[in-house]
């Protein structure tokens, strides 16, 4: 039984906050996630993005400093020691033993010796 759906839903202001982005991503996830279903995939889009220069706040908005510092701390971390090193709790982690399906990966013939193709 196969299923797709999709969600869109806008930031309900510019952010570059880390928390902002995962908490949007994970209400859409809400709304389309299905029991019983085995998913393979799934991805985030984000569109319209703007310098944070040339950005124009909302004068009526508060600023919330601590998401900003929490989102400024991810992204050293993530910066200092790989892409995904830190996640937020809201990102889960309910199936750490998943690997990636590798049935189909091409043989590596430019970089592993082993795998070099014997010619006659």
């Amino acid at each position: 039984m196969q299923y797709s759906n999709s969600y869109t839903l806008p930031l309900s202001e510019q952010s570059n906050s880390t928390y902002d982005i995962v908490t949007t991503a994970l209400n859409c996830l809400d709304k389309i996630f299905r029991k019983g279903y085995r998913y393979k995939k799934s991805g985030v889009i984000i569109t319209d993005l703007v310098d944070e220069s040339i950005s124009q706040g909302n004068l009526f908005l508060k600023q919330n400093a601590k998401n900003d510092k929490v989102s400024t701390v991810v992204d050293e971390i993530n910066r200092n020691y790989g892409s995904g090193s830190i996640k937020l709790a809201g990102e889960g982690v309910q199936n750490q033993e998943w690997k990636m399906k590798r049935g189909k990966i091409s043989k590596h013939y430019t970089t592993d010796w082993n795998e070099l193709l014997d010619v006659n």
